[in-house]
């Protein structure tokens, strides 16, 4: 997985459109880890802002030894589409 920062509230939208074009993308922390049940008793503070924004931003994108070239250019077209149709 390589796992981007997607900004201005665009994420669902590219995630979508990513999907729609075959694309598999993840969330792979949608709670932040501080709010976490094992973690609430370590004394992290009650809100966590810049936490809480990078959970609403972050996004996993398909990296891994295991893609082909073919699909590897599938995601970085994909992507270039997206940064004209979504943002």
């Amino acid at each position: 997985q390589y796992t981007v920062r997607i900004k201005g509230g665009k994420r669902s939208d590219l995630m979508e459109y990513l999907n729609q074009e075959g694309v598999g993308t993840g969330i792979h922390y949608p709670i932040p880890i501080y709010k976490q049940k094992l973690y609430q008793d370590m004394g992290y503070a009650d809100v966590c802002l810049e936490t809480e924004k990078a959970a609403s931003e972050v996004l996993s994108l398909p990296v891994h030894p295991d893609l082909s070239i073919e699909e590897l250019e599938k995601i970085a077209i994909s992507l270039e589409a997206a940064s004209d149709k979504v943002f």
